[in-house]
């Protein structure tokens, strides 16, 4: 290649390199990424309509007096399985489930009623022979929930988790490559996805992917224990992966807290607030925040909708009390009052969200070192690779931003 052509590829990086430094950076607002994935925030909070512990304790004693004028109902012992699994005892549920399988092997609502408590009970393989049964009756009720269940489950398998307590140590720093939970999606989904030097780019099929099992994660959190600490990390490397432009790393930063906040371990309380850090390592909002006060500002944002939460499920524990001592249908007075569904929480979100008054993104202008650094880099891409024909892939700006970081930050 001329000398005048590598003359004019270094004046095109010196005219776009304030604009490439700032693609590292993410001036999204919490407010901006809870209208892209709205109802995340009030899930992790447990700011959704749910029911009080008092009325599982009046839901097993309904079931089984109905069970009486109507045994084997497999409805009725569905009810009341749950029921168990949502005061902490799955195991005195799963043999009744079993039992329903056996007159009714082929009950969807069974067969992943079932696989779900087992892996609650820490019964992984079992939970799977379930779940995959329950796919395969009905592969797309629940939103396609049950899927992610088993990718999951799967994961959680081959993770860290027994050794570390975490399902992976790896750091959780917003990148265009996927990252723990959200890599594992993509590779089982898309067989032949390979990793490019420096890291894989998502691609828009493999983004729709991601949206699909952030919704997968969400319905098993509502659904289930939105207190999980598995469930939570998993969510946490859903939304962290991705453009920083596309992706949640405020959120994901919110939802490692909330999965340290879950746990009574320190050591573990710790390892997920040092993935809330690192979750935020792209954030402009953050960036001259010291790194003592990172989760006390992050604790600051949880706070509102972790008092709405609290406000709200007290005085559904009161009404749920209220009608036992009336000795009226709960379930009728219930459905009558609140409607309980992931559609009608994420819907709430979004117009909560829509109402509030306009947060403005902070905007930093890179340092000196961050421009020359960056300067250098793309030169060298820019001249190297016109040689080849070729231009600087997003892949290579992705390593780039992590070369970065890893020197500097």
């Amino acid at each position: 290649m001329s000398r005048k052509t590598n003359i004019a590829a270094l004046l095109l990086t010196l005219g776009t390199a304030t604009s490439l430094l700032a693609c590292l950076w993410d001036s999204d607002t919490l407010q901006m990424e809870r209208l892209r994935f709205p109802g995340v925030l009030e899930i992790i909070t447990g700011k959704f309509v749910r029911h009080s512990p008092a009325y599982y304790e009046w839901r097993i004693g309904d079931r089984k007096k109905k069970l009486e004028t109507k045994p084997n109902d497999p409805a009725l012992i569905d009810d009341l399985a749950v029921a168990y699994a949502k005061l902490g005892r799955p195991a005195e549920g799963i043999p009744l489930l079993e039992e329903v399988l056996k007159q009714h092997p082929d009950r969807y609502e069974t067969l992943s009623n079932l696989g779900t408590l087992l892996f609650f009970a820490n019964r992984l393989d079992d939970s799977k022979a379930y779940i995959r049964r329950a796919l395969e009756i009905n592969p797309d009720a629940h939103f396609g929930r049950e899927k992610y269940q088993l990718l999951l489950t799967e994961y959680l398998q081959q993770s860290e988790k027994s050794k570390a307590g975490v399902m992976s140590e790896e750091k959780r720093f917003s990148s265009h490559s996927p990252i723990g939970f959200a890599n594992y999606v993509l590779k089982s989904t898309f067989p032949t996805l390979q990793e490019e030097d420096g890291g894989h780019e998502v691609t828009n099929e493999e983004k729709a992917e991601l949206a699909k099992a952030v919704r997968g994660l969400l319905g098993m959190l509502h659904f289930a224990d939105y207190h999980s600490p598995i469930l939570l990390e998993a969510l946490g490397d859903l939304l962290i992966t991705g453009d920083l432009q596309e992706n949640a790393g405020q959120l994901a930063a919110l939802t490692f807290l909330r999965a340290g906040q879950t746990t009574v371990d320190a050591s573990l309380n710790s390892k997920f607030k040092t993935m809330a850090k690192h979750a935020l390592a792209g954030s402009s909002e953050f960036h001259n925040v010291p790194e003592e006060k990172v989760i006390a500002i992050l604790q600051s944002k949880l706070a509102p909708s972790l008092a709405a939460a609290e406000t709200a499920f007290t005085q559904i524990e009161i009404d749920e009390r209220q009608w036992i001592r009336e000795n009226v249908d709960v379930d009728a007075a219930f459905a009558a009052k609140y409607y309980d569904s992931l559609e009608a929480t994420v819907t709430t979100a979004k117009k909560a969200v829509r109402s509030e008054p306009y947060e403005r993104p902070v905007e930093i202008f890179p340092s000196p070192k961050r421009i020359i650094w960056n300067f250098r880099y793309r030169s060298r891409c820019i001249v190297f690779n016109s040689r080849h024909r070729r231009g600087c892939s997003n892949s290579m700006v992705a390593a780039t931003s992590r070369r970065f970081r890893d020197t500097y930050q």
